[in-house]
Formats: structure tokens, sequence, C-alpha cells
């Protein structure tokens, strides 16, 4: 599988796309190896940054893994160590990830998964700002994006919109303080 995404992200770059985004939600659930790996002494995320690294091999363009969901607590690490350029985490539905991303060496660009995507409750502008203090403490802003946690395709365009705006709203009036 990892070679197929890697021609696909080849294939990608070659039509001009400037990034090149691996979903893999299931690292932050912590669910053991299967059990041909754990014979071969292979851990889920070891795995997961095995495949990484094949998907991501040769792609002449930035590279980010985004896991969504799940503290990653044990998996940050490791992460750390893929080639790719950027990792996304999801801070909003999993508070403790911002905990273990404070016990890892943040060597790569973030990916601050700071709005619900699976809830139609928007984030008040504080809350953000709070986020971005947390972790402006840890790794300079320059090196930070922002996004929802997950897709937004559940919730009513609307909604989606409006969540959009206000991380703009957030992110605009947090950098002019």
């Amino acid at each position: 599988m990892a070679e197929i995404l890697n021609e696909e992200a080849q294939a990608l770059v070659q039509a001009g796309a400037p990034i090149i985004q691996f979903d893999e939600p299931a690292i932050g659930f912590g669910l053991p190896a299967p059990r041909a790996s754990r014979q071969a002494g292979k851990t889920n995320i070891a795995l997961a940054v095995e495949a990484l690294n094949i998907a991501a091999r040769g792609v002449k363009a930035k590279t980010a893994v985004y896991t969504y969901f799940g503290a990653l607590d044990g998996a940050l690490g490791a992460l750390m160590k893929a080639r790719v350029d950027l990792i996304g985490v999801d801070v909003v539905s999993e508070p403790r990830t911002l905990a273990a991303l404070k016990r890892v060496k943040i060597t790569k660009e973030l990916g601050l998964g700071c709005l619900d995507a699976r809830n139609t409750k928007l984030e008040s502008v504080s809350d953000l700002h709070a986020i971005f203090r947390a972790v402006g403490k840890l790794i300079p802003l320059n090196r930070v994006s922002v996004s929802p946690n997950c897709g937004l395709e559940f919730l009513p365009h609307t909604q989606a919109r409006a969540k959009l705006q206000r991380l703009v709203k957030a992110v605009k009036s947090y950098c002019k303080r």
C-alpha cells in the first residue's frame, strides 16, 4: 500500500501539487500491531513510520501526515523521525495532545487540528488563542499551521464555513498582538 501511495504522491507532484498529505488517523488510537508484526518485534507506530517513509520516498514536495484523533502518547517521538515535513495533530477533541507535545522534541512543522469538525459548536477566539499560546511555547509559530481536526464534510456547509471564518479571525487577531 505504501508503494502505491508513493506512486500517487509522485504523480500529484508532477501535476503541480505543492504538498502531499497522508492521513493516518489510526496512529492515535494505540491499537496493538498485527500478530505477525509483533512477532517480528514491530509496533504499530514502527510500522506506520516505515510505511510513511516508503510513501514519501523521493517525493519532491512538502509532505505531511495528519493523525487526527488520539493523544499520540508514545507515538510522537517516532513520528518526529519519519521522513515527512509536517505532523498534523488533534488538539481540540484530545487536549492531552498538548501535554504529549511538551514531552517530545518537536523537529517537524506542526499542523494543529484546533477546530472540532464533528461538532457544530463554534470555538471561541479566546480558546483558540490559548491553544496558540500553549503551542507557541514549544515551537515557533512560523512552523505551525492551523486547521480543523479532521475533514469538515459532515458539518452543514454554513457551520463549516463559520468555523473556518472563526479560525481566520483568531489567527489574525493573535498575530496583531
